[in-house]
C-alpha cells in the first residue's frame, strides 16, 4: 500500500558558477549606487522653522507627557535654532516664544518636585 519513497536532498553547491565569479561580484560591488541610495547618505539638516515647530509641539507635549524631558529636549531645540542663519515666520516666532515660555515656567517647577522627593530620601 505505502509506496517506496526516498527523498534525497542534494547538497547546497558553493561552486563559482552558483555565487557568480569574483570578478563579477567586484564589479557588482564597484557600481554606483541609484539615486534614492545617494540621497540617504546626505546628512539630515533642519530649517529654522521646522525646529521652531518642533520646539513648540515638544514643549506642548511636555505638559501631559513627561514633563521636564521635553521640555529639555524643547530647550535643546531652540538652542539649536539660534544658530541657523535662516529667517523665521511671524508664526514660528510665536511658536518660539510659546515654547520658551512653556519651558521656562515648568521646568522649575519640575526641579522643585524632583527637589522636593530627593529632600525626603
Amino acid at each position: 500500500m505505502a509506496a517506496d519513497t526516498h527523498i534525497q536532498a542534494e547538497p547546497a553547491s558553493d561552486s563559482a558558477a552558483d555565487q557568480g565569479s569574483e570578478p563579477e561580484i567586484a564589479a557588482a560591488m564597484d557600481q554606483e549606487a541609484p539615486e534614492e541610495v545617494k540621497d540617504l547618505d546626505r546628512p539630515i539638516t533642519w530649517t529654522a522653522e521646522a525646529l521652531a515647530n518642533r520646539a513648540w509641539r515638544a514643549a506642548v507635549l511636555g505638559l501631559v507627557l513627561f514633563p521636564g524631558m521635553f521640555h529639555l529636549y524643547s530647550l535643546f531645540l531652540l538652542v539649536n535654532m539660534m544658530f541657523k542663519d535662516e529667517e523665521v515666520s511671524p508664526s514660528g516666532m510665536r511658536k518660539v516664544y510659546g515654547a520658551l515660555a512653556l519651558d521656562l515656567a515648568v521646568l522649575p517647577i519640575v526641579a522643585l518636585i524632583v527637589l522636593a522627593i530627593l529632600s525626603h530620601v
